[in-house]
């Protein structure tokens, strides 16, 4: 009974916002869902993480060039109740930090494209000319980020969504939609990192034996997602706008770890991160003019129950996260959403190749090595969501190859 509660409350969910994708609310980083869908307000470079919140993309580019990161096969939805319900995602970012161009304006640039595809399967239907009908949403994401790095460091991003449905998997008979089904919307955020031991430590490094240099970064981040000025008389589309589909998201993180070095290769034993995020589904009214008025700021959030005691309350969902990396090799993820109704587990889990490259060259070390272990990364990541809950857990599993460190 419990399990089905939660399957109604998902279809409850889509029907809601009418024809405009379930897929726009659904986490597509696999190892961000396995962190509890937080993202607006962790340090990552995970190249999704511009969806949760586009000022993501200003701090990926301190460091990083370009990555992408796809699916290694479309995720199953609620297999066991429905057929045919696939949810799939691509991502590419790039980014450069200007920092060798302009020393005195530390300043990065990064974009990013998000290629969302929700398919809802195919069944009979006697307006088809072969009996068969199929379904499906998807979205693309146009995405700008920019940061700015002195003592703290501090980004800004803007997203662009279309939005598109079909219904027709005839080649011959697809075709764009029409204007006013066709949706346009805006995310925006801000992204804030303090690096707590810069600030508070005179040398960031210490010696014990071997180098050591203890971090601790404090990120703040904030986001709207799903933003247009919209009227009530615009049929469809306002059956979107006012089913809560514009989103508050806010949150804060810390992440801690120690670097050291052998033979000159930096490494990185351990790295813990601590996630919580509140998301708010802002509330829609007609005005007497006819326009759809949104809750300002972050709607019903409450920051001393939502981010303070970590609970879900009203319109609000909680997030959490934690996240334990070892020497850059394998992360342990794991996280929860929470509402006031009902809480449910994520888990999963990261390999990367970098930190196995930096091992090997720490103890045998190999110049071209170094180089590629400086500049490249590939990693694979495994997300569980609804976590425990028989017939609704569901896997995603994704690879990423990222090139980073190149400043001309």
């Amino acid at each position: 009974m419990k399990n089905m509660f939660y399957l109604l409350l998902s279809f409850v969910f889509a029907c809601s916002v009418s024809y405009a994708q379930e897929g726009i609310h659904l986490s597509p980083s696999p190892q961000l869902t396995a962190l509890g869908g937080t993202g607006t307000a962790v340090i990552t470079d995970d190249a999704f993480a511009f969806f949760y919140n586009p000022a993501q993309l200003g701090q990926w580019s301190k460091d990083n060039n370009l990555a992408t990161h796809f699916y290694t096969d479309a995720v199953d939805l609620y297999p066991v109740y429905v057929s045919g319900w696939k949810f799939n995602n691509t991502s590419v970012v790039a980014g450069y930090n200007f920092r060798n161009i302009l020393p005195k304006l530390d300043i990065s640039f990064g974009v990013g494209y998000l290629y969302n595809h929700y398919d809802y399967g195919v069944y009979t239907s006697e307006y088809s000319p072969d009996g068969i009908q199929g379904v499906y949403d998807y979205y693309k994401s146009y995405s700008v980020g920019v940061g700015f790095h002195s003592l703290v460091d501090f980004s800004l991003g803007l997203s662009y969504k279309n939005l598109y449905t079909r219904n027709s998997d005839n080649a011959a008979d697809q075709k764009k939609i029409s204007a006013e089904e066709l949706t346009g919307v805006l995310d925006y955020g801000a992204f804030l990192n303090i690096p707590v031991h810069t600030l508070l430590m005179n040398s960031e490094s210490f010696s014990f034996g071997n180098q050591f240099s203890p971090f601790l970064n404090m990120s703040i981040g904030c986001a709207w997602q799903n933003v247009k000025k919209e009227s009530a008389k615009r049929g469809l589309e306002s059956n979107y706008y006012q089913s809560g589909t514009r989103e508050a998201r806010l949150g804060y993180s810390f992440d801690l770890g120690t670097d050291f070095k052998i033979n000159d290769q930096s490494l990185r034993p351990i790295e813990v991160k601590w996630i919580t995020e509140a998301i708010a589904f802002l509330n829609s009214s007609v005005s007497p003019t006819g326009d759809v008025v949104y809750q300002g700021g972050f709607g019903d959030m409450d920051l001393g129950v939502n981010l303070i005691q970590r609970k879900g309350y009203q319109s609000v969902v909680r997030l959490s996260g934690f996240s334990v990396e070892f020497a850059r090799v394998i992360t342990i993820n794991s996280g929860s959403r929470a509402t006031q109704w009902d809480l449910f587990s994520t888990s999963g889990y990261s390999l990367r190749l970098q930190g196995v490259l930096e091992l090997i060259n720490a103890f045998y070390p190999v110049p071209a090595l170094k180089n590629i272990a400086q500049h490249f990364d590939f990693k694979y990541d495994k997300g569980i969501f609804y976590k425990g809950i028989k017939d609704l857990e569901t896997t995603m599993e994704g690879i990423q190859l990222t090139v980073k460190g190149y400043s001309f």
